[in-house]
């Protein structure tokens, strides 16, 4: 409870007395639980740390993965959200330097795409962002991750060719098994539990989810307010 009260420095110290305490009076076990207590703490809070505060060394990482040239400083990443493909809405959240850019964030109310077809609400949602990226000629993203798995990303793929974006960089993060897949490799990256790149890459996934959520979550409240009477 005083480490998630942000009260480490004053845990810290008081599993230091016991530890000493306890190998003073020659309670090895207790003081080796004290000890096991305290390293794991630390371990907590340097996965914290390093998941809010993402260093370039973890986008070089995530470039290497991917065999890319060059640190994919901007990314921006796509998700999807609906229920039995209603109320379907698109998100796409960017970042730079591995950290969020917010008021670069969109919102993707799906329009062209009917029933339930995640494929071509995710073409429908890149579609629109680069074909509008392309006519005001803005700057292109150095990566494009989508969620999902091997089939979104070849549908968002066709989608970039047909814009003429057929050298964008482009991977897919799947949340089953934390598979990264890419069109570089015929098969997925497996990226290690816990590891840094993980931590990112799940960072940036889950900010494109929760945006996406939030978004359908609205249109959905709005659509409870719906009678027929205001439908004439």
């Amino acid at each position: 409870k005083a480490f998630l009260e942000g009260r480490k420095g004053d845990l810290v110290r008081s599993l230091e007395r016991s530890m000493k305490k306890y190998s003073a009076s020659r309670e090895y076990e207790k003081a080796l639980l004290m000890k096991n207590r305290f390293e794991a703490l630390s371990a907590v809070q340097q996965v914290h740390d390093r998941a809010s505060h993402p260093m370039f060394g973890e986008m070089d990482e995530l470039g290497n993965a991917l065999g890319i040239s060059g640190t994919p400083d901007t990314v921006e990443c796509f998700d999807i959200s609906n229920i039995a493909g209603k109320q379907p809405v698109g998100s796409m959240v960017k970042f730079r330097g591995g950290r969020p850019s917010r008021s670069e964030y969109r919102r993707f109310r799906i329009k062209e795409t009917a029933g339930i077809d995640d494929y071509g609400m995710m073409r429908e949602a890149v579609r629109r962002r680069y074909k509008r990226l392309l006519e005001e000629g803005s700057d292109l993203p150095d990566l494009v991750l989508i969620d999902g798995g091997k089939g979104h990303l070849g549908a968002a793929r066709l989608e970039l060719e047909a814009l003429g974006l057929k050298d964008m960089e482009i991977a897919s993060i799947a949340k089953e098994h934390n598979l990264l897949y890419t069109t570089r490799r015929t098969f997925p990256i497996r990226l290690s539990p816990g590891s840094r790149l993980l931590l990112l890459i799940q960072r940036i996934r889950d900010e494109a989810h929760r945006f996406a959520i939030t978004y359908h979550r609205r249109l959905r409240a709005k659509e409870g307010f719906r009678t027929p009477l205001r439908d004439i």
